[in-house]
């Protein structure tokens, strides 16, 4: 459990759930393990003074926040269902980009398919991309697109339109294996082909998936006509590409965002009650108001003999790297937006403790100026404590804390 620090303006102790690993920008002295018998020494020209066998720390330290890069891979499903959420997803973007340049965000975005099969030559057009090839921007000429870019709305809006290429509403080929929905495949595929030399080793990285269905279209799940379409180790599960991200971005924060339709159960609960045989996982198949309903009617009207399917593997993903789910049936993508804008551009910071403090006594952390508070936390046992999107200037704190003194014993 991390707990929110007391400060002298106004912090009060809460628990709060998953948070989001964030790096350092500035190389502080290490902190010290003192389970190890190894403890610091009390210098009280350093703000150090021994009472009663423990060693009252304060430390100064100057918060700041580090360089917000930014690298984005969107995949969109480009099956023949999506036509609609294309449009929803382009209407709105601006929203996503214009909360990321009002924080500073050093951003660059790639987008790709869903469709993860091996390319044989060059796609026909975006419509086609496939296998983590990148789609190329329209009257951009490119494959990434970038804060410096005019009329980067209008660019996105155009690129994500697949309806209207030559091709995309054709019948399905041998060839053509669009209807086989692998977005956490194709951002693997993605991440190796590094098209264009897109990956920043040193920028965070997120991946938003934009699908009416699961990965391979309905998860692996053997109770349904797809469930020919098996889950494969180290291409299929949330765990593989969160490996295939740390070989690229070794440490560096990774979040995953879906835009699909919602599990019914709590996404907290998905890892644990992922159950094909469960009657309470999916309970809103037959509620044509539902989500899922929508998109089914939806279907039917475009004379498709599919429907829609819970992003179950992909909410898992975002959940295991403290992304967000959001709905593919909203009317309106703003909101979608707004809320994976807020964990992608947000940035933390981290300040050690030089050995672990008192139990019962947790850090306080004291902001020099009021108007530079910046929220925090520390996790009980931990030597570090965490603020998130600190200021852009720096703000000098000073952090109090009490540890066991070593008295010879």
């Amino acid at each position: 459990m991390k707990t929110t620090l007391r400060s002298s303006f106004s912090l009060a102790a809460a628990a709060i759930g998953f948070g989001i690993a964030g790096c350092s920008p500035v190389n502080f002295e290490k902190a010290q393990d003192t389970s190890a018998g190894t403890l610091p020494a009390c210098v009280a020209a350093n703000g150090c003074v021994t009472v009663q066998g423990y060693n009252n720390f304060n430390d100064f330290h100057t918060i700041q926040a580090p360089a917000r890069k930014k690298d984005i891979l969107i995949i969109i499903d480009n099956s023949g269902s999506m036509a609609n959420s294309h449009l929803k997803m382009g209407e709105k973007f601006g929203s996503f980009i214009s909360h990321l340049d009002s924080k500073g965000t050093d951003w660059q975005i790639v987008m790709t398919t869903t469709d993860a099969g091996e390319p044989s030559g060059p796609a026909l057009n975006n419509a086609f991309i496939k296998g983590g090839q990148l789609m190329t921007f329209e009257g951009l000429g490119r494959k990434i697109l970038r804060p410096s870019d005019a009329n980067k709305e209008a660019i996105f809006y155009q690129t994500v339109k697949l309806e209207e290429l030559p091709g995309f509403t054709s019948p399905n080929s041998a060839s053509d294996t669009r209807g086989d929905e692998r977005g956490i495949y194709a951002a693997i595929k993605a991440l190796a082909r590094n098209e264009d030399s897109w990956i920043r080793g040193e920028a965070d990285f997120s991946v938003i998936i934009l699908s009416d269905e699961d990965e391979r279209s309905q998860g692996g799940n053997p109770n349904y006509a797809n469930g020919a379409y098996p889950l494969e180790q180290g291409k299929d599960f949330p765990q593989d590409l969160i490996a295939a991200v740390k070989s690229k971005y070794g440490s560096r924060p990774f979040t995953a965002h879906a835009i699909v339709i919602p599990p019914i159960v709590p996404i907290n609960e998905i890892p644990q009650k992922r159950s094909f045989s469960d009657p309470k996982f999916h309970t809103d198949k037959a509620d044509p108001n539902s989500c899922y309903g929508q998109e089914r009617f939806s279907d039917q009207q475009l004379g498709l003999a599919v429907s829609g399917f819970y992003g179950d593997i992909y909410a898992q993903l975002a959940y295991a790297t403290g992304g967000t789910v959001t709905s593919i049936c909203a009317p309106d993508f703003s909101y979608n937006f707004i809320d994976i804008a807020n964990v992608v551009a947000k940035t933390t910071i981290k300040i050690p403790l030089k050995c672990l403090p008192k139990a019962e006594e947790p850090p306080t952390v004291e902001f020099v100026n009021e108007s530079e508070y910046t929220p925090h936390t520390y996790s009980p046992g931990s030597l570090e404590i965490v603020f998130e999107d600190p200021p852009a200037s720096p703000a000098p704190i000073n952090v109090k804390y009490k540890c066991l003194a070593n008295t010879g014993a």
